[in-house]
């Protein structure tokens, strides 16, 4: 409700003129028009992953054969440099595969949120330097959540491991899903050196995790002080806003 106050003068006595607008028809409007935002920029981010993955991979693997045609070829003075070269095409063909996941997530392709999940933590995590532990709920393995809540679920929490990485100089970080209470809940902790929330404005990544959950008349908070880490919570309600039929 927007209301509106104003004080009125009649016959020497003040009175106030209260007026209450209903605004729940705007509100949801402009979620529909944020929602349809994400949607393109989803389809758009997909569309690149797919191609990276279907297209290039295939012309770095059709090209990697085509170089090792080659080897019998040379003398043993340019076999190191074929044998780097060849190195570098496999990082390639890997890190282009990383990259069509993190635009593309596994579940588009019939796996589990949970998969997806993993999988996600795995690329964040290849060289193991966090201690990573991910706990899923038995209720929200059974919930028929919508395909569009389960992405942006997922692209939330890419967005605190990236939040992490780049600045908590953590070690550990915890990844809890459950069910409480008719509420989808993700939190995500870490053991970092945390910051203090009232005086670090909210970034552009914190306030498109606070608009993804708003979607789907959600909240997201961050909890966090010097020295004692960071807690990322965020809530859905399950309705039929949330939950696939």
């Amino acid at each position: 409700m927007d209301i509106y106050s104003n004080p009125i003068l009649i016959n020497d006595k003040l009175y106030r003129s209260v007026v209450a607008i209903d605004v729940t028809e705007k509100i949801l409007h402009g979620y529909k028009i944020t929602r349809a935002i994400i949607k393109t920029q989803e389809d758009e981010r997909y569309e690149i992953g797919a191609e990276l993955h279907d297209n290039v991979c295939q012309i770095l693997a059709s090209s990697l054969m085509s170089f090792r045609l080659l080897k019998d070829s040379l003398d043993s003075g340019n076999i190191e440099l074929f044998n780097k070269s060849q190195e570098y095409i496999l990082l390639a063909t890997e890190e282009i595969r990383n990259l069509s996941h993190r635009l593309a997530p596994a579940f588009f392709d019939d796996s589990t949120l949970e998969e997806a999940f993993q999988r996600l933590m795995r690329d964040f995590n290849p060289e193991n330097k966090f201690e990573i532990t991910l706990y899923f709920d038995k209720t929200v393995i059974k919930a028929k959540i919508s395909m569009d809540l389960q992405l942006n679920l997922y692209r939330i929490l890419q967005e605190q491991l990236s939040n992490i990485l780049k600045h908590a100089e953590a070690t550990r970080i915890n990844v809890d899903v459950i069910i409480h209470k008719q509420k989808l809940k993700m939190q995500v902790t870490d053991n970092g050196k945390g910051f203090n929330v009232n005086t670090v404005k909210n970034g552009i990544g914190i306030s498109n995790m606070k608009r993804r959950a708003e979607l789907f008349f959600g909240r997201m908070e961050v909890n966090s002080s010097e020295g004692k880490g960071c807690e990322m919570t965020v809530e859905i309600p399950l309705n039929e806003n949330a939950v696939a039929g």
